[in-house]
């Protein structure tokens, strides 16, 4: 229960969330998967990526989703301002940018090119559906922030910024946002997540409620005491 994995026909990798232990397989070698490299290899980014954005679904906090299109090269400026934040992250391999906090809030700098290192490339391009970046801020439900995006040094345009579930059209430029008001789930970005054009889809998915067993349906619960999870 404790292991992440992701994979394509030739690679795989695998993460113990308990431990933080990463392996790595070469499967055309080792297809029974009994000798795990004893080096990160050059692809890992490319599936240790897909594992962190596994463990981000369902995460409290602000979250940005930045596609891309393949031979376009341009740079992205997130300013993220609020008096109360955690942990923050970004999601996007091969030193294409990174984040940093200050006491007021945290600025993403994003990196949108191509990668052209030959050891890398071709993993890079098995696996470029998914080449897009992630950003994440833990912000409490109950905090409002102000939100500017900068592509190559311009406030960008309603045409390419997609907020909360309805994807509103928005030109973010220091613009207050309630984490109510911009709600929304990853499973409300799945029609967007493989998509090869550039756009920016801005949401915060909220704590979710408890679930109750009487809103569960009959079987699924019948299922769930007939393994020991619900008492009788």
């Amino acid at each position: 229960a404790n292991l992440r994995a992701a994979k394509t026909i030739e690679k795989k990798y695998l993460r113990d969330a308990e431990t933080g232990e990463s392996l790595w397989y070469d499967l055309t070698a080792d297809p029974g998967e009994h000798d795990p490299l004893t080096e990160p290899p050059p692809w890992g980014d490319e599936l240790a990526q897909l594992v962190d954005r596994m463990e981000q679904r369902g995460r409290s906090g602000l979250h940005i989703l930045i596609t891309r299109e393949f031979g376009t090269e341009h740079e992205l400026v997130f300013n993220i301002g609020t008096n109360r934040f955690g942990a923050y992250e970004m999601d996007f391999p091969h030193g294409r940018g990174g984040g940093l906090h200050g006491e007021k809030g945290v600025i993403f700098r994003v990196q949108l090119r191509d990668i052209e290192d030959p050891g890398i490339a071709r993993m890079w391009r098995e696996t470029r559906d998914h080449d897009n970046a992630h950003l994440f801020v833990e912000i409490p439900e109950d905090e409002t922030f102000r939100l500017t995006i900068e592509k190559d040094g311009e406030v960008l345009g309603p045409d390419n910024v997609h907020v909360g579930h309805a994807m509103a059209p928005m030109t973010l430029d220091r613009v207050t946002l309630n984490p109510a008001a911009i709600a929304a789930s990853w499973t409300d970005m799945e029609q967007v997540w493989h998509s090869q054009t550039f756009g920016v889809y801005v949401w915060y998915e909220a704590t979710p409620g408890a679930l109750r067993a009487e809103d569960l349906d009959p079987d699924v619960l019948e299922a769930l005491r007939g393994h020991g999870y619900l008492a009788p």
